[in-house]
């Protein structure tokens, strides 16, 4: 079963993208929706794990953070345009400390045999 496509670009005043305190009405500023660019993250961290991981995992956490949770104008990301491997990673990462949740490593891993 192939995913659906969903927009990979969207004008920063577009609510249904992009958080109320980040949304420009002024100009027409074009950004990367939240599910493209969850997607783009997980990508970069397999390509440069060796070097910027910790870089892409914050931005991957940033994501899990202002864009999923952080919201309340219902912007979304919307996990059903993600690859499913990249889902799993991302749910993963997000765990509240409280839960039980795989270390880094395993998850990284993981990552990597359903990636290729």
């Amino acid at each position: 079963m192939r995913r659906q496509r969903a927009p990979s670009f969207a004008v920063a005043s577009d609510r249904a993208y992009v958080p109320q305190p980040f949304a420009v009405d002024e100009a027409p500023v074009v950004v990367l929706t939240p599910h493209f660019l969850l997607e783009a993250y997980t990508r970069l961290l397999l390509r440069y794990r060796e070097s910027y991981s910790s870089f892409f995992i914050s931005m991957i956490c940033y994501v899990a953070k202002y864009v999923e949770e952080g919201n309340a104008d219902k912007a979304r990301l919307d996990l059903k345009y993600v690859p499913s491997a990249c889902r799993r990673f991302f749910n993963g990462v997000k765990h509240d400390e409280g839960e039980q949740s795989a270390p880094m490593g395993q998850l990284l891993e993981e990552l990597q045999r359903n990636m290729n």
